[in-house]
């Protein structure tokens, strides 16, 4: 308890032997108050670790976690994985933070990475006390699809490791994957397509037009398709002004006859705007 009062409330510095001196004390109320205590918790962990080592778990033991958990009858889950470049001591902060203020969740530690499995109706809920747990830690944290087949929890972690790699560019600590899906199946696509003839016509129009006047229209283009051709929105992503936008776009119209009413028509050309951009 003084530890806890030190720690959490008074906010001293967390010192190794802070660290080690709290999982002794855990230890033995563990042992000399709640006997099995320990094991229990490890054998939830083994469980759902072995479950992304995409091993097969006895039906009867993971019912009996997720009852355990409360879990049994409510769907869908979904995984967060947290990471950063600090040391071991941050890590072990993050944890005990976790354990304290998402005590509805199930922490693990997998490759040496702190996980959390929480119920998708619980972690709407909880996304602003999770930024400010993790944010002054400097922490990333990847949120997977939502699922409810637990023999996918593989490729929930390979989610959420996705949300954060493509969620670089985010402003934003906390990356879903659900916000980053098309673009990684974009790059899957373009390590496939490498053919730039079958980029759209108009996209090379464009492309030919900025290098000869160094000008940005071809990207100008993709951003407002991207805003779902809404100027305000498109002119704040860019960063310049509406009737700055307007200009450019005149002068689009007035290189290219597109239908921009057409779906299909609107992702050929996002999609050939990239295959330009990383070719």
């Amino acid at each position: 308890m003084h530890l806890h009062i030190q720690i959490m409330e008074y906010q001293t510095v967390v010192t190794t032997g802070h660290c080690q001196l709290a999982d002794i004390f855990l230890k033995i109320v563990s042992f000399t108050h709640f006997p099995g205590l320990s094991t229990y918790a490890q054998s939830m962990s083994k469980i759902f670790c072995e479950l992304l080592n995409r091993k097969t778990v006895p039906k009867e033991e993971l019912d009996w976690v997720l009852l355990a958990l409360g879990w049994e009858n409510k769907v869908p889950c979904v995984l967060l994985l947290f990471v950063n470049n600090h040391e071991q001591l941050t890590k072990e902060s993050l944890n005990g933070l976790l354990d304290q203020y998402i005590p509805q969740g199930k922490r693990l530690v997998y490759e040496n990475e702190t996980l959390l499995l929480l119920l998708k109706s619980e972690f709407d809920t909880l996304v602003d006390e999770l930024t400010n747990l993790i944010q002054p830690l400097d922490f990333i944290c990847g949120v997977s699809l939502p699922f409810a087949e637990w023999d996918t929890l593989a490729e929930r972690l390979n989610q959420a490791k996705l949300a954060i790699h493509y969620g670089k560019s985010a402003n934003t600590c906390i990356r879903r994957c659900e916000d980053f899906t098309t673009s990684y199946i974009h790059d899957s696509l373009l390590k496939t397509t490498k053919d730039l003839c079958l980029c759209h016509p108009a996209i090379l129009i464009l492309n030919a037009y900025d290098r000869e006047n160094e000008a940005d229209l071809c990207f100008t283009m993709f951003q407002y398709l991207r805003c779902e051709r809404n100027s305000t929105i498109t002119s704040e992503c860019l960063y310049i002004h509406r009737n700055t936008l307007q200009y450019r776009l005149k002068k689009i119209y007035e290189l290219i006859q597109v239908d921009m009413n057409n779906p299909d028509i609107r992702e050929h050309l996002m999609l050939s705007y990239e295959m330009i951009v990383k070719n």
